[in-house]
């Protein structure tokens, strides 16, 4: 941008702001009413009934319906399972991800993981494995529940109201892999 551009993009943000001010020192000559107007006609309109990406406590049983999803305790000890002692990992890279996850009902079919995604399940597998072997040890890891915490943060998760007040849970987020974590925090939560 040269020097004229700048200047011309000051200026036109310079008469936006300048109108806006003339019409907020309007509508507060106008009162209360004035201002209610004023907001309405320059913010942003709140999205009414957004909707979010994802419904998980639908997502996860309809999958089940399908026979191909785990819940609860099995879904957790399915994906702790996936690295064996002896070497074996079904999630080692993303190509052999992609099919179990679609199979346990926590990936749609036309979705794929990132690079970044599957690093960030294979670190939400392996401190699910860590949590859950100090859980069967009858102890405590601090430090594997709080990398299972901060890994279980990307499912994003929020309370919703249905019109008819039943609240659920939903990812906020439109990632696939957002969805696939909130269902395992789910997961953790029923089960634990």
């Amino acid at each position: 941008m040269d020097r004229g551009q700048e200047v011309s993009a000051t200026t036109r943000r310079d008469a936006d702001d300048s109108a806006i001010c003339k019409r907020l020192r309007f509508a507060l000559a106008g009162g209360h009413r004035g201002v209610e107007e004023l907001a309405r006609s320059v913010l942003p309109r709140p999205s009414l009934g957004r909707r979010y990406d994802l419904s998980v406590t639908n997502h996860t049983p309809s999958a089940a319906a399908a026979g191909s999803a785990l819940g609860g305790e099995d879904l957790l000890r399915s994906l702790a399972g996936t690295a064996t002692a002896d070497g074996g990992d079904l999630l080692a890279t993303r190509e052999s991800a992609v099919p179990w996850l679609r199979t346990a009902g926590l990936l749609p079919g036309d979705a794929a993981l990132s690079g970044s995604e599957h690093g960030a399940l294979l670190r939400l597998r392996d401190s699910l494995r860590d949590v859950l072997a100090a859980r069967a040890a009858s102890g405590t890891d601090e430090d594997a529940a709080a990398q299972l915490t901060r890994a279980l943060a990307d499912g994003r998760l929020v309370v919703t109201v249905s019109a008819d007040g039943a609240a659920g849970l939903a990812s906020s987020a439109r990632a696939s892999y957002s969805n696939l974590v909130a269902a395992v925090a789910i997961a953790v939560a029923q089960a634990w």
